[in-house]
């Protein structure tokens, strides 16, 4: 029976009274099907109160007071006509069902993945916007919680970076009507230009380098490009750190701190790239000379160079033996069609040595039929094969 209505919207009937103290006594408060167009504010004063059921009334919204229910467990809202939901629900940390089944919802709050508990949410028979949908088709509430999450992370993210560049960049700006226009529109540029959340903390925590220019001249390309360049500088003063331990430990207890620290920068500074600097380190011990005074950087470089065309040269001699025994496994394809494929199924093998083992197995782990030739199927049985043999 519907609870008859006050001029507040919420009458403090016989049947409510009840309800409120049965509430009090289990923490289980039952509201469902009353006609209610509002919530009684007596509900957020039952202490304790772990389920609330406000299924199949009249409400289109909730107030914010619902993020003072801080044990709730369990929250029905099925057969509301409900348009929105508070963010206050993020307060709800003991929350562990969510039932919004059959409501008007187009869109849900993303202080929801902020639930920790949560392990039911059912959003059956809504109408929710296009993205909100397709997670939730494709990966179910899980994948929904998670597009929550990134939306709610970027929302956060935003807010830093613009107090970092009103507090710590263009702090004269800031006090300006126009000046903090255009920071907000600074901001929201940067936010396109670096969709990666972990990018962008970077930004943030470097505002000071990265917008290096007056406001009026500031922009999100600008942006983009200095944090290429920090992040460069970066990693190459990781990887000069990696090098200068390679080398103290190639020449251990034979040269003291500052020949090896010599060493390391000379080294560090003759390699043109990362990836160069990358290679010195997987090859230091083929390239370094028996003594670390002699340690040259435009040396060691060379050397670099000659290594890895040898290696190359040495990966290039694999690949070519893997399509001659290929050729001659599938005598009948065209030679252009048989190089291609062998090249694939190479592209996916790491290490040159394990190129010759594929190659001397190619009757074994390649199909009879060519077209039935899968390269990561193929790949993944010369893992196993050597396994077997126990080849690392």
């Amino acid at each position: 029976r519907a609870m008859a209505a006050s001029p507040s919207g919420v009458a403090l009937s016989s049947q409510l009274r009840s309800v409120l103290l049965e509430a009090a006594a289990t923490g289980h408060c039952n509201l469902s099907h009353t006609g209610l167009a509002s919530v009684p504010p007596q509900v957020f004063g039952i202490p304790n109160l772990r389920r609330l059921d406000l299924s199949g009334n009249e409400l289109r919204h909730l107030p914010d007071r619902i993020g003072d229910l801080t044990s709730l467990e369990e929250l029905w809202l099925a057969g509301n006509p409900l348009l929105e939901l508070p963010d206050a629900l993020g307060g709800l940390r003991s929350l562990r069902v969510l039932d919004l089944r059959r409501t008007r919802l187009r869109r849900v709050p993303n202080a929801v993945s902020r639930l920790p508990r949560l392990l039911v949410l059912d959003l059956a028979g809504t109408s929710l916007r296009g993205d909100f949908q397709a997670a939730l088709q494709d990966g179910g509430p899980a994948a929904l919680l998670g597009l929550l999450g990134r939306e709610d992370e970027r929302l956060e993210l935003q807010q830093q970076l613009r107090e970092a560049l009103r507090r710590r960049v263009f702090v004269a700006d800031a006090d300006t009507e126009g000046g903090a226009a255009a920071i907000d529109a600074l901001a929201e540029k940067v936010m396109a230009e670096f969709p990666v959340s972990a990018e962008l903390r970077t930004v943030i925590r470097n505002a000071e380098r990265i917008f290096a220019d007056p406001l009026e001249r500031a922009n999100a390309a600008a942006a983009r490009d200095r944090y290429i360049a920090l992040s460069k500088d970066t990693k190459r003063r990781q990887l000069g750190a990696e090098a200068e331990l390679v080398i103290k430990a190639a020449y251990f207890g034979r040269a003291d701190r500052e020949v090896l620290e010599r060493a390391a920068e000379s080294v560090v500074a003759a390699q043109p790239t990362l990836s160069d600097i990358q290679f010195f380190l997987a090859h230091a011990r083929e390239v370094l000379p028996a003594e670390a005074a002699d340690v040259d950087g435009a040396t060691v470089a060379g050397a670099c160079v000659a290594l890895r065309r040898r290696l190359q040269a040495e990966r290039e001699s694999a690949i070519a033996g893997l399509v001659r025994a290929l050729s001659a496994k599938y005598a009948d394809r065209e030679p252009a069609e048989v190089d291609r494929t062998g090249r694939a199924v190479a592209s996916l093998v790491r290490k040159t040595d394990h190129l010759r083992s594929l190659t001397a197995d190619v009757g074994t782990l390649f199909p009879d039929e060519f077209n039935s030739i899968n390269p990561a199927k193929v790949v993944r049985a010369l893992r196993a094969l050597q396994r077997e043999k126990g080849v690392e």
